[in-house]
């Protein structure tokens, strides 16, 4: 029992704020101590919340790449140039190379414009996550009636945008952001959001939608969250953390570097009680043999999510 971790990167557990003892007197005169508490280590736990707190830039038409046209093979879309007040600012790395940067992580939508492909032809997208990690994703794209596109995975810096075919049709695609933002810590459960708010009006409540065959109302999930995804990371796979979407309606309110996003959610992979737990043995349930599953201990992956999918090769 000496060796529980308690969750702190100091060894004998310290925690921070007050001290609870000689808490009060019960009506025989026994002393209520916080000493029965101490197992878990003194003083307070912090709580395993994050608070997303942004203010997003506008998301401009054909802000990563602008319209263009692809009639001359496969290769690299040119990256548009920095637009005022928009989501996207192309810059230059040590080396001269061209890349864009995001004001916060962001899903893409590709738009196909004035003609088809003639057959299914990827694009990928190459960049880094928030923390810098390379990262891809790629999407098949050919009509204009399925546009736009939209992509998963949370960008925060694009180097590349690059087209694996090409139509002698005069065929044209843009590539844009969404008002989808990728989130800090790992969301696994629609259950953990705490609070979803977007310019002063709250949005955490499940949607009600009303069947237009039968007089009826039909209470779904709310649709501007995503999970992290748990697939084996690869080009097509969602994100590694998971996104929160601006509301599109009632009313609809875009993002204008003034409005304000706001989303809590629980961390399980932060919360250090998982340690303690499985230290001490606990145990979360039983497996389908009836043998009992142990508590795990917490891992990297349960807090930044899977590795990200990087080869540096298109689909």
């Amino acid at each position: 029992m000496l060796n529980i971790p308690y969750g702190t990167q100091v060894q004998d557990g310290v925690r921070s704020g007050p001290i609870f003892e000689n808490l009060s007197i019960d009506p025989n005169g026994n002393v209520f101590s916080s000493s029965c508490y101490d197992r878990y280590g003194i003083t307070m736990l912090y709580s395993p919340n994050c608070m997303y707190n942004i203010v997003p830039y506008t998301s401009v038409s054909g802000g990563v790449c602008g319209e263009q046209d692809v009639d001359a093979g496969p290769g690299a879309l040119t990256l548009n140039n920095s637009v005022a007040n928009s989501s996207c600012t192309r810059l230059q790395d040590q080396n001269g190379n061209y890349y864009i940067q995001l004001d916060w992580p962001r899903a893409l939508s590709v738009t196909v414009s004035t003609a088809d492909f003639a057959a299914d032809t990827n694009l990928t997208v190459f960049g880094t996550d928030w923390y810098g990690v390379q990262m891809q994703e790629s999407i098949s794209i050919r009509t204009q009636a399925a546009s736009p596109y939209n992509m998963s995975k949370a960008f925060y810096t694009i180097t590349q945008v690059y087209l694996n075919g090409a139509t002698a049709g005069g065929t044209k695609i843009a590539v844009q952001t969404q008002d989808v933002f990728g989130l800090p810590f790992v969301l696994n459960d629609k259950g953990a959001a705490v609070s979803f708010g977007w310019n002063k009006i709250s949005y955490l409540g499940a949607y009600d939608i009303v069947d237009a065959l039968a007089p009826t109302v039909v209470s779904i999930e709310n649709p501007n969250i995503t999970v992290a995804s748990t697939n084996v990371p690869g080009n097509t796979s969602g994100d590694v953390r998971g996104t929160v979407a601006l509301p599109t309606t009632n009313p609809v309110t875009p993002a204008n570097a003034v409005r304000r996003l706001l989303f809590q959610y629980y961390v399980q992979g932060a919360d250090q009680n998982q340690n303690i737990w499985n230290g001490m043995g606990f145990q979360a349930s039983i497996d389908a043999s009836g043998n009992r599953i142990q508590i795990p201990a917490l891992n990297q992956a349960g807090f930044y999510g899977l590795p990200q999918y990087y080869t540096g090769v298109a689909a």
